[in-house]
């Protein structure tokens, strides 16, 4: 961390060097100065570059080491090379009208490829580690520690990964899962989800237990034990379940599997307690961690595609704007005039469609947070 610190301080020094001397213009005003003074100015560009193409290589290792399974941070080196390889020429261009005299020169020229290269650099890294976010939150999701959790003897024992996709796993393939009760659950046996189902080893665990047993009939004394959680007394206690699991309610389901039911609840009632299950909200919890990065890519690929429609669009609002405003102070003309302040001004529109793309992304990953751990759908 001390090497990423260091570097990352040293490393946004030099950037800020380059980058002052760009929007300065001070590199653009290299060509009216000396012979001599030219020279050492592309010394020191090249001595700089040299320096920090090592101090940026060593600062990108260390930051993969530091921040490997952060999600966050390869947004931000995708961010900071996009800026450096397009938005630097768009931010001039919008502010400064014509450019062309901020990279005109061969010290101006000679930097800004310095910061394309340079931002290819950061954008490799970016990419690998972003795909490898999404891999791992989609293929392998966050692993919780079961021993912190009070679920009984062998909780800890059971880690299903949940198959190929772990956002769409049943409950019997959840770490949750505990091996004594899963050999004779009927949701088991029937392959289907508790959820689906309104009934489960956390809610109704005595009466899954029960139900199920009856099953395995092969059953050892010590299997029965491990479920039932007492020692088997013979067969006056297995006559006892015998007779109380008769008087379970039940309907059939898939598979042809009896699955237990509770008649006191209404399924209002059951879908209430299945949002506070422990298994339902880690199923929530790996869906929300498919889906998210699946809007992250989707939004830039949608904003990109309709670049024309949303720059127009854009251009339509700020004309409703500027016509609001004029009724506004009771003026038949546009007051603000923006709309054709942006028209043309490539740089404008852009930071302006990219600021909509922004606000599309937040808006989806908020409203998928709303349905994943609002409303649990």
């Amino acid at each position: 961390m001390k090497v990423f610190q260091l570097t990352s301080v040293l490393t946004v020094l030099g950037l800020g060097w380059f980058l002052w001397g760009i929007l300065s213009g001070s590199l653009a005003d290299v060509p009216k100065r000396s012979v001599a003074e030219q020279k050492m100015v592309l010394q020191t560009i090249e001595s700089l570059s040299y320096y920090l193409n090592i101090c940026l290589i060593v600062n990108l290792i260390a930051g993969a080491i530091c921040f490997f399974e952060e999600q966050t941070y390869p947004v931000v080196l995708l961010l900071i090379a996009g800026f450096l390889m397009y938005g630097l020429q768009y931010s001039i261009d919008a502010i400064f009208g014509d450019g062309k005299q901020l990279v005109a020169g061969k010290a101006s020229q000679m930097s800004l490829l310095r910061l394309h290269q340079w931002a290819m650099t950061i954008a490799v890294p970016g990419v690998i580690l972003l795909v490898v976010s999404i891999i791992q939150s989609v293929l392998s999701p966050e692993k919780i520690d079961l021993t912190a959790v009070s679920l009984g003897k062998g909780a800890a024992e059971q880690q299903n990964s949940g198959g190929l996709i772990p956002a769409f796993a049943a409950c019997w393939q959840l770490p949750f899962c505990r091996e004594g009760i899963r050999k004779t659950c009927p949701i088991f046996h029937a392959k289907t989800k508790c959820w689906k189902q309104g009934v489960g080893c956390m809610c109704e665990q005595s009466i899954i237990q029960l139900a199920g047993t009856g099953q395995k009939q092969e059953m050892t004394p010590e299997e029965l034990q491990r479920i039932k959680g007492f020692v088997a007394l013979g067969d006056l206690i297995e006559k006892s379940d015998q007779e109380t699991r008769k008087t379970i309610p039940t309907r059939v389901g898939p598979r042809g599997v009896k699955i237990p039911i509770n008649p006191n609840i209404t399924p209002q009632q059951a879908r209430e307690r299945c949002k506070g299950c422990i298994i339902y909200n880690e199923h929530q919890h790996r869906k929300y961690n498919f889906f998210a990065p699946v809007i992250t890519l989707a939004v830039p690929v949608l904003v990109f595609w309709q670049f024309e429609g949303l720059k127009s669009l854009m251009g339509t609002l700020i004309e409703k704007f500027d016509t609001l405003i004029g009724h506004a102070v009771l003026s038949t003309s546009k007051v603000t005039n923006f709309s054709q302040t942006i028209t043309g001004a490539f740089g404008i529109e852009m930071v302006m469609v990219i600021c909509a793309g922004l606000i599309l992304l937040t808006w989806g990953l908020r409203f998928l947070e709303y349905c994943v751990f609002k409303i649990k759908i």
